[in-house]
């Protein structure tokens, strides 16, 4: 249960021209980092190396992807999770994913690192339950994108 509502909600919708992630979240300074971060991931030159380097992503039929911003300050269990992927009991035409990510101070590297790995793998559990099936088809993807990251963050 969210404990402070006195911020807005927003809602940004962005395309990377295979899904459409829609980003629900709190209008907070933090929040507002981590969208701009979730952006950047979504949009090019990393949607290119997810098509290349994930090809089981083009298996999902489902095209929109909800993620879910929980405000930083909200304790979601003891484990480090920075997202998570919400497994439907019932058919729903899209892909839930919370995310739950406090900002960094000055190193956005270290934020964007943590969400180009966990949005894809939580992507992934749509397909696949279990953790080692999905680690394997993101070695690729991870090699690629820090090198990629080594050089947008330099």
């Amino acid at each position: 249960m969210v404990k402070n509502m006195k911020e807005k909600f927003r809602v940004k919708q962005i395309s990377d021209g295979y899904f459409i992630f829609e980003i629900l979240y709190q209008e907070t300074k933090a929040n507002d980092s981590i969208v701009q971060l979730i952006g950047k991931f979504i949009n090019k030159p990393y949607a290119g190396l997810r098509r290349k380097h994930i090809p089981d992503l083009r298996k999902i039929r489902k095209r929109n992807i909800l993620l879910v911003l929980y405000p930083s300050y909200e304790k979601i269990s003891d484990a480090f999770c920075p997202a998570f992927y919400d497994k439907p009991k019932l058919p729903r035409p899209y892909i839930l994913i919370g995310v739950h990510l406090k900002p960094t101070e000055d190193a956005p590297m270290v934020d964007f690192s943590i969400l180009s790995y966990s949005i894809p793998h939580e992507i992934l559990h749509e397909l696949y339950d279990d953790e080692k099936t999905v680690n394997q088809k993101l070695t690729e993807f991870h090699k690629h994108c820090d090198e990629q990251m080594k050089k947008d963050f330099q």
